[in-house]
């Protein structure tokens, strides 16, 4: 993701983009970070690789926000960045229902680009997969 791509509007706290993407505490570390839009660059870059981690297509996606009773969003994955290196988790609804054990991020950056990487492990992986 290029950080540039996040404009001087979305990295305001009550911008849609970020109150539908980021959780309550992804928001307020944006804030006291020194620098919030590499946070939110970085923080997108990793909900966005753990969500393909989990191949979740039209269908499934309808049957999942059935199963749950409200719609997915990029909220329900967690990305805790306190640490040496990011931590990122499902809602625990979602990842109950998905089977999610655990999701292992990586990310790094140079300049404007920030890259990450994810692999989540499930209880029942599918054989087909």
């Amino acid at each position: 993701m290029r950080v540039g791509r996040l404009t001087d509007a979305m990295l305001d706290a009550s911008d849609p983009f970020v109150r539908s993407t980021f959780t309550d505490a992804e928001i307020s570390a944006a804030t006291e970070s020194p620098n919030r839009r590499m946070y939110y660059a970085k923080v997108f870059s990793i909900k966005e690789s753990v969500y393909k981690t989990l191949r979740i297509n039209d269908e499934r996606r309808a049957d999942l926000e059935r199963m749950l009773g409200r719609s997915l969003s990029f909220r329900d994955i967690r990305v805790d960045c306190s640490q040496d290196w990011p931590i990122a988790s499902l809602s625990d609804d979602l990842a109950g229902i998905l089977g999610v054990v655990s999701c292992d991020v990586s990310f790094s950056y140079d300049g404007d680009l920030v890259m990450s990487t994810a692999v989540t492990d499930f209880a029942n992986p599918d054989p087909a997969d």
